[in-house]
């Protein structure tokens, strides 16, 4: 008996691939242990909703779940929702343009880094962060620094390109600083009618779907031109919790 890991779409590579080196019989029997790739973002401290979703998913050991950004500010449950993110290995993380104000006013303590923070929800955060030890925000620092801001991954072939904000052409990336890049990555918006690269789908998050369909009372992940929305606007869930969604894509299927 082989036992192999992984998606059906692997499996059947492997089958493949050992069939023609002739390394296995045809009274071998192959398990799969089912894993699956997930993609969600924009949870704005909205812990309960986050837990409602994994158990939706069933999420477990052997899946991978990236977050593209935006846990803190706006929602109540900012440090629950820290707390599990850093805690939980399989769970990957891509820095939001919330977790770089944040960060941006810890190591400068201006006042106009902390006026734009608490004007987008960071007044939530700042007093969550106050009930906790010194050492603990240190850490939660520290990881929020570790943060890559994009991801290239291959999932059943196809291959995704994860940020929070915008994405950069190829040609463009070579003619921009790196500051530039990461700004545009983190904080760019993509318009309606803009179009992703040929070679790879887009995932992003940072503004709500509504904007893209019209629909703000009904959110739901957008599809176009290489390109993918999943920020459904968990943003909205203290002032306008029934507008409020949780968006979140299997890559596997």
């Amino acid at each position: 008996t082989f036992e192999f890991y992984g998606t059906k779409q692997q499996l059947l590579n492997k089958i493949s691939s050992n069939i023609l080196d002739n390394n296995f019989s045809n009274s071998k029997t192959f398990y799969i242990g089912e894993y699956m790739i997930y993609v969600t973002s924009d949870i704005h401290g909205q812990y309960d909703s986050f837990e409602k979703l994994l158990e939706k998913i069933n999420f477990n050991e052997n899946d991978t779940l990236y977050i593209l950004g935006d846990i803190i500010d706006r929602g109540p449950q900012v440090i629950e929702i820290i707390r599990k993110v850093i805690s939980t290995p399989n769970i990957v993380m891509i820095l939001g343009n919330h977790e770089d104000m944040f960060l941006n006013y810890y190591d400068s303590k201006d006042i106009g880094d902390r006026i734009l923070w608490f004007r987008n929800g960071g007044n939530i955060t700042y007093k969550a962060l106050k009930s906790i030890s010194e050492e603990e925000v240190n850490s939660i620092v520290k990881y929020f620094r570790s943060l890559p801001i994009e991801k290239n991954i291959e999932v059943c072939s196809n291959k995704y390109q994860l940020v929070h904000g915008a994405f950069v052409s190829d040609r463009k990336k070579e003619q921009l600083i790196d500051s530039a890049y990461r700004h545009r990555t983190i904080w760019g918006r993509i318009r309606v009618n803009d179009k992703g690269p040929e070679d790879r789908i887009v995932i992003f998050g940072h503004t709500p779907t509504g904007n893209y369909t019209g629909d703000f009372e009904n959110q739901k992940i957008w599809k176009k031109n290489n390109l993918i929305g999943i920020d459904c606007g968990m943003a909205y869930g203290e002032i306008f919790p029934e507008y409020a969604t949780l968006g979140c894509l299997c890559l596997d299927n």
